[in-house]
């Protein structure tokens, strides 16, 4: 069995990798991935594995030369993990509607991972998308 705390790390490098694919994402999540804190925006009709893939999407669109730090990678004792992590990178391509500012700019988060046979089956996250949006929307 893969290392827990080896795969996840793998798994934001590959994030962040601008080579990487939503295919080669998609190999972290098992099929009936569920996301209990999806994205509003996300269209209903897509399995929550497939929304949150595409939020990735929305990030190498947006985002240049962006980075995720892990602060924090930990087992807790009912066998989830939890990964605290912050992320920046320019704003350089439309996320979400909004427009390239050019600015760089940056949020933290939190996300709680289930794991099944070494891949996410089921995820909690919280993040401070609000302030991102808030950093490259216009004055």
């Amino acid at each position: 069995m893969t290392d827990p705390k080896a795969m996840i790390a793998q798994f934001y490098a590959d994030v962040d990798n601008s080579t990487k694919t939503k295919a080669d994402l998609a190999s972290y999540f098992t099929d009936d991935f569920k996301d209990h804190d999806r994205h509003p925006l996300s269209p209903e009709f897509l399995s929550d594995k497939d929304a949150h893939l595409g939020f990735f999407d929305e990030l190498k669109g947006g985002f240049t030369d962006f980075t995720h730090t892990l602060n924090l990678v930990e087992e807790t004792s009912s066998g989830r993990w939890i990964v605290y992590w912050s992320f920046s990178g320019t704003h350089s391509g439309t996320f979400y509607g909004t427009p390239a500012s050019n600015k760089v700019a940056g949020c933290n988060g939190i996300d709680i991972y289930t794991l099944n046979d070494g891949k996410f089956s089921e995820q909690r996250h919280a993040e401070d998308v609000a302030g991102l949006m808030a950093q490259v929307s216009a004055a």
